[in-house]
């Protein structure tokens, strides 16, 4: 039954989930983002360079859709909102989340917008400038673009929720208790308690991607995590 008892003991001033997730943004970025470049080869002889960022919720549901890679043989995924409704849902309607709602709409209309200078015929830009939740934008954008039907189409095809069980390599799942971007849904005990891959760590404190503690130097607890997992892992 791999549901891990947490060391992360953040000090009391640093026990809000807020505090815990607004922090590490404010603070000096120690590493620049990594992307990973894949190429399509189109038939007409050109191609396609896409530059991925590899998101926890698609790395779970690859990981329990289908027998990974065999180069795969551990994983970690921090702070992921496996059901995509409730946290979608969270976002659009917890006052206390009103500051990342703006945040996160602002940053995903402003890509639309910039999509649409180069496909003109796909993006209604004043449509999009309308949005103010979540539904509304995988509504109008999300899903009409992906070929889903509607944003309750998208969120429910796209968690990685059901398919957690299925997990076939040891993998870690890091979620906060005070992380206000997850609901209970986030937090699958029973998926954990009968899988002997899927490791379950949920500290009560740690906020959204934060896990931030005075003895590291204000550096992510989460990180030495991830390494003392991964080392673990690939040895089983």
């Amino acid at each position: 039954m791999p549901i891990v008892t947490s060391r992360f003991r953040p000090p009391l001033l640093l026990c809000n989930g807020h505090l815990q997730t607004i922090l590490p943004v404010l603070l000096p970025q120690k590493f620049a983002v990594t992307y990973e470049r894949e190429r399509f080869e189109l038939e007409d002889g050109d191609f396609l360079d896409l530059n991925w960022v590899r998101g926890g919720n698609v790395t779970l549901k690859y990981l329990g859709e289908q027998i990974p890679h065999p180069s795969i043989i551990a994983a970690v995924a921090i702070s992921v909102p496996v059901d995509l409704r409730a946290s979608a849902f969270a976002l659009d309607h917890r006052w206390g989340n009103r500051i990342y709602l703006n945040r996160f709409i602002k940053s995903l209309v402003a890509k639309v917008e910039k999509k649409a200078i180069s496909f003109p015929d796909q993006f209604d830009v004043r449509e999009i400038r309308s949005v103010r939740t979540f539904r509304q934008f995988d509504d109008r954008h999300t899903a009409p673009t992906h070929g889903f039907r509607d944003a309750a189409d998208y969120w429910r095809q796209s968690s990685s929720l059901q398919y957690l069980r299925w997990i076939s390599v040891p993998t870690l799942l890091l979620n906060a208790g005070d992380d206000p971007f997850l609901t209970r849904e986030s937090f699958p005990y029973s998926d954990a308690g009968e899988s002997a891959n899927l490791f379950l760590e949920t500290p009560e404190s740690g906020g959204h991607v934060g896990f931030i503690d005075f003895a590291n130097g204000f550096e992510r607890w989460c990180e030495q995590r991830i390494v003392e997992f991964l080392r673990k892992g690939s040895s089983r």
